[in-house]
C-alpha cells in the first residue's frame, strides 16, 4: 500500500506539472478533476498504510481527510464548511473505493455549479447504517442549481451513476431554494449476504 500510494502520488505530481503547461482554462478543468479522483485512491492507500488493519479504513476520517482536501483546492471566494457523520466505524476496499470517488464527484459538483450566488458555502455528509449489509449515504449542499445547471449532465454525474451501480444501489436527489441532497442506499460489498 504504502508503493501504491508513492506511485499515486508521483502520477498526480505529473499531472500537476502538465498542467501549468496548459493553455486553456478548460484543459486546466480536466486535468484537475483527474488529479482529484488519483487524489481519492492515493489517499485511500495512505489510510491503509497508517492503519493496522489494512483490510478496512476508518471511514468518518477518511471522508474528513478527503473533503478537506478537496475543500482546499477550492477557487470558490467563500469557505466550504463540511460536516460529517457515521454510525458505521469502518468499510472494506471494495466498498471505500467507489463511495470516495463518489463523494469527490459531488463536493466537486457543488463547489464547481451549486454556490455561485451564496455568501456561504455548507455541506452535511451522513452515513447510517440500514443493515448489515447495507448503508445511507446522505449529501446536501446549501447551493442553488440554475435550471440551466439542473439539465447539465457531465462526466462527473455519469461516473455517480456508474458507482451507485457498482455498490449495487440507488440515488435520489431533490431541490430546494435551501438547497440540493442526494440520498444513496448503497451495499457494503465487503460484507457477505
Amino acid at each position: 500500500h504504502h508503493r501504491v500510494k508513492n506511485n499515486l502520488q508521483i502520477v498526480i505530481s505529473l499531472l500537476r506539472l502538465h498542467k501549468n503547461e496548459l493553455k486553456t482554462e478548460e484543459s486546466k478543468h480536466h486535468f484537475q478533476e483527474a488529479i482529484n479522483r488519483i487524489m481519492v485512491m492515493s489517499l485511500i492507500h495512505k489510510k491503509l498504510y497508517q492503519d493496522n488493519l489494512l483490510a478496512e479504513i476508518k471511514i468518518k476520517d477518511y471522508l474528513v481527510d478527503l473533503t478537506n482536501d478537496i475543500s482546499k483546492l477550492s477557487t470558490l471566494p467563500i469557505p466550504i464548511e463540511v460536516n460529517v457523520t457515521s454510525n458505521i466505524e469502518r468499510v472494506g476496499l471494495k466498498t471505500i473505493v467507489p463511495l470516495g470517488l463518489i463523494i469527490n464527484e459531488l463536493m466537486s459538483n457543488s463547489i464547481e455549479h451549486a454556490f455561485h450566488n451564496r455568501s456561504e458555502a455548507k455541506i452535511h455528509i451522513s452515513i447510517k447504517s440500514l443493515s448489515e449489509n447495507a448503508f445511507e449515504l446522505m449529501y446536501y449542499d446549501n447551493g442553488y442549481w440554475s435550471d440551466q445547471n439542473e439539465e447539465y449532465v457531465s462526466f462527473g454525474l455519469e461516473l455517480i451513476e456508474i458507482l451507485t451501480s457498482q455498490l449495487e444501489g440507488t440515488m435520489n436527489k431533490s431541490n430546494s431554494p435551501e438547497g440540493t441532497s442526494y440520498t444513496f442506499n448503497l451495499k457494503d460489498l465487503d460484507i457477505e449476504n
